[in-house]
């Protein structure tokens, strides 16, 4: 036997094998590939879009004179739709301090300061920028091609010290337990909100009443400029 004919021969042989394994591979591959990208593409989505975000002011209810206030709080509304095709559901939410204001009481009597019994969430006193507000006891079920609206209900830490406390939120809505979605920006006030801009007289009113109500003047301008939603009795 030629050797070389012998080492040509098998080689061929073992070509034609590969040929072979291959034109059963390749097209089964292809075939399992097509299958998984039709998958993806056709899999059933969850995914939730922001319709609006409200923010409703605190007020107190009730007789002051009789002691019989009750502080409603302020609350952020969010209104979802869901556009997938599937249950989506809302575990948690995120309150973002992007800035904060202090507007002192300057006087004694502007208002009570008083606090409902519970709340969603809970508002820090003197936070820092960026510290975040954790709601975790949320449990909302968005049906597919649904809407729905719900709320967070924000208190004060200490709400020992009188006045108005400004928060600019950042609110981002946890989905599913892993992904967050950007609600939007809310300008909150607690307890709640009463005409804060000192007139003329305050501002030229001395010692220590005249520099809190100076002090108070360039807060309010500040909170005006910030950018979020806000009720209109924020900006009077």
């Amino acid at each position: 036997m030629d050797p070389q004919n012998g080492a040509s021969g098998s080689g061929g042989r073992w070509l034609s094998r590969e040929k072979l394994i291959l034109a059963i591979v390749v097209p089964v591959c292809l075939a399992l590939l097509t299958a998984a990208l039709t998958w993806w593409i056709n899999r059933p989505k969850t995914e939730l879009e922001i319709v609006k975000l409200d923010v409703v002011p605190g007020r107190s209810e009730g007789m002051l004179k009789r002691g019989e206030v009750t502080m409603v709080p302020p609350k952020i509304q969010v209104t979802l739709r869901n556009i997938g095709d599937q249950v989506s559901v809302v575990t948690g939410a995120e309150l973002e301090v992007l800035d904060y204001a202090y507007w002192s009481q300057c006087q004694p009597g502007a208002g009570p300061i008083l606090v409902s019994k519970s709340y969603d969430a809970v508002l820090p006193v003197e936070p820092r920028p960026h510290d975040t507000i954790a709601v975790k006891r949320v449990a909302q079920e968005i049906a597919p091609k649904g809407t729905d609206q719900f709320e967070f209900a924000l208190q004060l830490r200490n709400p020992d010290v009188p006045g108005t406390f400004m928060y600019q939120l950042r609110v981002s809505l946890i989905r599913d337990r892993s992904h967050k979605i950007d609600a939007g920006v809310a300008v909150v006030g607690a307890p709640e909100v009463r005409n804060s801009n000192p007139t003329p007289k305050d501002l030229a009113a001395s010692g220590e009443v005249g520099e809190c109500f100076r002090r108070l003047a360039i807060d309010y301008r500040r909170v005006q400029e910030w950018q979020g939603e806000r009720p209109a009795e924020y900006s009077q």
